[in-house]
């Protein structure tokens, strides 16, 4: 049984990451995703890059009440895209693909965020304007990129290719009565 495991072992250790900036993070809890906050009079935002693209939660300053329904743009270096309201979570989504790939590589991205507000019943129209920093360092940008997902998937892939040729070749040799 041990020879039908070690491959999948082997190839688990592997595809660990190897870190050369102290011990490695405990297991399951996984590395902080690149944040970025910008704060003005009336606004503070604060974002995270994830998988799914920036994530933003934006509140006033006074009171820290959320802001819903505003019109949020995103600009970086010449590129700009508007980041969609997610009522179901409370928050702004940047999901714009050009824009993400820009911002997944490692470095630091100056962002600009425009944030406009209709005039309410009771509220006049409102619009400010955040700057922030996305700093993404190198460990992150290669475990975000799609690069890093197709050499995970690949290696998956032929741990399981390696599992599965191993039982059959077990289940072979029991047929034929050899012992193993």
């Amino acid at each position: 049984m041990l020879r039908l495991i070690s491959p999948l072992l082997l190839c688990l250790a592997l595809a660990a990451p190897a870190r050369a900036d102290g011990p490695a993070a405990p297991a399951g809890s996984p590395a902080p995703s690149p944040r970025v906050e910008a704060v003005s009079d009336q606004f503070e935002l604060v974002g995270r890059l994830r998988p799914e693209g920036l994530v933003l939660w934006l509140d006033r300053s006074a009171d820290n009440a959320p802001v819903l329904n505003a019109r949020l743009e995103v600009e970086s270096g010449g590129q700009s895209a508007v980041a969609a309201f997610r009522p179901e979570h409370g928050d702004y989504l940047l999901g714009d693909a050009a824009l993400l790939t820009a911002l997944q590589q490692a470095g630091e991205h100056s962002l600009t965020f425009t944030l406009s507000l209709p005039a309410t019943e009771g509220q006049a129209e409102e619009s400010d304007l955040l700057l922030g920093d996305l700093d993404v360092h190198e460990d992150h940008a290669l475990a975000s990129g799609p690069i890093f997902t197709a050499l995970l998937a690949g290696l998956a892939l032929a741990a399981a290719l390696l599992l599965g040729l191993g039982l059959a070749w077990h289940r072979r040799q029991q047929r034929q009565g050899g012992a193993v």
